[in-house]
């Protein structure tokens, strides 16, 4: 039987996709689906986090069929969530706090803060490395300010560190990006090489 679950806050907007999907044995149950899965059937399970698992035991190829949408709405948000997603470590103030400053973060509406956080990466010699050089005890700090070097990791670190800083909360999400089309068999295949990690942000009243 097909079902939904914690999925009632969730507006779907658009078109829907049902897939199959063809896992290879693996250690964990995580289930590695297109954003945002809606419909799916036993033995899979959503967390509450809207991540899927599966209730059988890792180790074997595994295929599912999952109905997704691209584009949602996940609607509201609970005060201890948005807290969980404003949480830093204890620190002092410093060059951090001045950059943040700089781009506006204490004032600007978030929107205008986030592009000038993107700016400043284009502007200012960042550049993609998947050997970055090591980042020491404050790794944020030299990664901003000194290395400037990195890879997916180091920039959504980076940015979600800025957004808590300016107050909007924010956090870090990892998954797979793009994939190789087969077209003999007619599917997407995606591989580790194609890990990735991306930043999320809330921002109050936007749709």
């Amino acid at each position: 039987k097909s079902f939904k679950q914690h999925l009632d806050k969730v507006s779907f907007i658009g078109k829907p996709y049902q897939y199959q999907l063809l896992m290879e044995p693996q250690t964990k149950k995580w289930v590695f689906a297109l954003d945002m899965p809606a419909v799916f059937e036993w033995p899979l399970h959503e967390n509450g986090n809207h991540q899927l698992l599966t209730s059988e035991q890792p180790g074997k190829r595994a295929e599912y069929t999952i109905t997704s949408y691209a584009q949602y709405n996940t609607g509201y948000i609970a005060k201890a969530e948005l807290s969980d997603n404003l949480q830093l470590p204890k620190r002092n103030e410093g060059r951090i706090d001045k950059l943040v400053r700089q781009l506006g973060g204490f004032d600007a509406p978030a929107e205008v803060f986030i592009k000038n956080v993107f700016a400043h990466f284009r502007n200012n010699d960042f550049f993609y490395t998947l050997m970055p050089p090591l980042m020491g005890e404050k790794p944020i700090e030299t990664f901003l300010f000194d290395a400037r070097a990195g890879f997916c990791g180091h920039y959504a670190s980076a940015f979600v560190y800025l957004m808590r800083v300016a107050e909007i909360p924010a956090r870090i999400v990892s998954g797979y990006q793009g994939g190789i089309f087969n077209e003999t068999g007619g599917f997407i295949e995606v591989r580790q090489a194609n890990a990735h990690a991306w930043a999320e942000v809330w921002i109050a009243d936007s749709q």
